[in-house]
């Protein structure tokens, strides 16, 4: 089925969320390269070598982002809301519409200035919450009430 996007302003949190291990591979980095011009053992290490590791880590972060963002989406049919996710392994959740008893709207601070949250589909069955991140909180509200008709409506009004 053709799943909903999450928009633009998921993917740049997932694309600065990715970048977080950049920043931790750049302190190594700079540790070695400090490294090469003081310490005769690093004398075989090229200069460029380590700030090519570092962009090359970047990249790869950037394309599993891009990646993270492509499958990142949400769908609703007569019985079923469906729930992707994933980078590199796609996950793909389907819960009955009937079986869901509540909804949980959490939001993190940097998601809250985004205008994005994490709607939490709850139910008695499997692993008890279906989980669809990064959703815009207007299109999150939306998506609940179109779900379940009738369980928020005094917090819509």
């Amino acid at each position: 089925m053709p799943l909903t996007g999450h928009g633009p302003r998921a993917r740049r949190r997932i694309h600065l969320r990715s970048q977080w291990g950049t920043l931790f591979v750049a302190v190594p980095v700079a540790v070695m390269t400090y490294a090469l011009d003081r310490f005769w053992w690093f004398d075989r290490i090229p200069d460029w070598l380590p700030v090519a590791v570092l962009v090359a880590f970047a990249l790869l972060n950037a394309l599993l982002a891009e990646s993270a963002w492509r499958n990142l989406g949400h769908g609703l049919t007569e019985r079923h809301l469906v729930v992707q996710t994933g980078a590199v392994i796609r996950t793909r959740e389907a819960l009955e519409r009937a079986g869901i008893i509540g909804w949980t709207f959490h939001q993190t601070f940097f998601q809250r200035r985004r205008g994005l949250a994490d709607l939490h589909a709850t139910t008695a069955a499997g692993g008890e919450v279906v989980v669809a991140p990064d959703i815009p909180v207007d299109l999150a509200a939306d998506l609940a009430n179109r779900a379940t008709p009738g369980m928020l409506e005094d917090l819509l009004a």
